[in-house]
């Protein structure tokens, strides 16, 4: 947050009777506080490009760079077509995206690109690897 945009998480955890464990699912907000509008994947990128295909690759990439994603005690493995659906080319991937100024933050919930027990997956992914893609907009904002 500073004086122009306020970037949200929220966390909803429910819990059905008989169920083995919570579920927990998040998503996010971004609001241009200067104009009074909440913000979509849209605002963040130039219009024309395939944003959504280049944040896929993007993202999936940082992913793999850092496998254990603070689970030191352990060698995480990615099932790759768990990781390739969950963080494909499909905008209702990225439900959970919020902006900073070192670049976007994208959280992934349990269940949508490895199990249960790895817990939710944050990812942050640097503006400089989406040159070109990112709209000029997110930078006035962030500073």
């Amino acid at each position: 947050a500073n004086s122009k945009v306020l970037s949200m998480v929220f966390d909803v955890n429910t819990y059905f009777a008989g169920a083995a464990h919570p579920n927990h699912n998040t998503f996010s907000m971004n609001i241009d506080l200067e104009q009074n509008q909440e913000l979509t994947l849209d605002d963040f990128f130039v219009s024309g490009k395939n944003y959504i295909a280049k944040l896929s690759t993007t993202t999936i990439a940082e992913i793999r760079a850092n496998p254990n994603d603070g689970h030191e005690s352990e060698t995480r493995e990615w099932d790759e077509e768990w990781l390739e659906r969950g963080a494909g080319p499909n905008e209702i991937n990225f439900h959970t995206v919020t902006i900073a100024p070192e670049g976007f933050y994208i959280e992934f919930d349990p269940y949508d690109i490895d199990a249960y027990a790895y817990g939710s997956t944050e990812v942050v992914v640097p503006y400089a690897q989406l040159s070109g893609y990112v709209s000029p907009r997110v930078f006035i904002l962030i500073k």
